[in-house]
């Protein structure tokens, strides 16, 4: 039962399994709790991780060995609410971007396409080709606070293609390393601004990409002269009221 409830706050099977195990043991050791949990061995450390960046599991190093304890369960709440708030600045950036979504499906364009791509193996050859190949690059909805295992793909594909092109990035928070490593790129124009953003959009001449960080890298890829010119319009009004 407790296993169910803690699911339904937005935790995978083993995540959950995981937790309720902790609880019930205390600090303990990966053999512990791979026993109690009845979880694969090989899946441990990474469940434990996203345990601990949910803020619901903390780490504490007795004799050399890693042991895991749960947080308050109050974190859980904690969680789940800042879930609710993400939720609700979706919607918000859903509700922004609709007039263009509109404009997408009573577009009659013959050069009109649009493609789901799911995982960076499908995703990176698209954005080196895009990013290669581009005049003008324009990104906003940018911002550090996302798992750094995406951070680390966008920089390391990206960053000394964008050197060499038009580049306006837009981010939604100023105060990240990764925020401040994009400062001190060359050619690179960085602005941040508060208000609501849509989420990750690249504009790129012709082309958009539109993502979500989810457990997997998400990219809906629209091809059309008329939908990039209204995101364009868009993100230029935002770049005017942004701070550099």
């Amino acid at each position: 039962m407790y296993k169910d409830l803690v699911k339904s706050a937005g935790l995978t099977e083993n995540e959950a399994k995981v937790y309720v195990a902790l609880l019930k043991i205390g600090i303990s050791t990966t053999s512990k709790i791979i026993q109690k949990a009845k979880v694969s061995g090989g899946k441990i450390y990474e469940t434990l991780d996203k345990l601990h960046q949910k803020g619901l599991v903390g780490v504490t190093e007795i004799k050399g060995v890693k042991n895991f304890q749960t947080t308050s369960p109050q974190a859980l709440i904690t969680y789940v609410r800042e879930k609710k708030e993400e939720l609700e600045k979706k919607e918000k950036q859903l509700y922004d971007i609709l007039p263009n979504l509109l404009k997408l499906q009573q577009s009659s364009d013959e050069d009109t396409s649009v493609n789901m791509l799911i995982g960076e193996r499908a995703i990176k050859p698209l954005i080196k080709e895009l990013f290669t190949n581009a005049k003008d690059i324009y990104a906003m909805g940018l911002r550090g606070t996302k798992n750094s295992k995406y951070n680390n793909f966008w920089w390391h594909l990206t960053t000394q293609i964008a050197e060499k092109k038009n580049t306006k990035y837009l981010f939604t928070e100023n105060k990240s390393d990764y925020y401040k490593k994009h400062l001190k790129l060359k050619n690179v124009q960085v602005k941040s601004i508060r208000s609501v953003t849509p989420i990750a959009v690249d504009i790129i001449d012709d082309q958009v990409l539109i993502f979500s960080y989810g457990e997997e890298l998400t990219c809906v890829h629209i091809t059309s002269k008329d939908i990039a010119e209204s995101f364009r319009s868009f993100f230029m009004n935002l770049w005017e009221k942004g701070k550099a």
